[in-house]
């Protein structure tokens, strides 16, 4: 069966995939292969429903020929907070010094 995978951009990606048999970490990998998006960074959406279980198929969702699956990206603390390990540096999030007041030239 085939999808339509929506990007940021609103261009449209045809997949051909076995919905019964596909699962959503191999939908990922489809999208990185023709879009270079990092799997980690990717959201993928299907009528207003995150398909966050990698391992759940596609039918699994309900996802059927020429469905839409809408791609969103993950933004960096996202991926900090979903791993709930090491620190935000390590997470790809640089930690700010502080820094001094900013005042009102008056």
């Amino acid at each position: 069966m085939r999808i339509m995978v929506r990007t940021l951009r609103g261009d449209w990606v045809a997949l051909d995939v076995d919905g019964a048999t596909t699962t959503v970490a191999q939908v990922k990998g489809m999208v990185m292969a023709r879009e270079r998006i990092a799997v980690a960074m990717q959201r993928l959406f299907f009528a207003g429903r995150c398909l966050d279980d990698d391992h759940s198929t596609l039918a699994d969702y309900g996802v059927r020929h020429d469905s839409v699956v809408f791609l969103s990206l993950r933004l960096a603390t996202d991926a900090y907070h979903r791993r709930g390990e090491g620190n935000q540096e390590e997470a790809g999030v640089a930690a700010r010094a502080p820094q001094d007041p900013v005042t009102a030239a008056g």
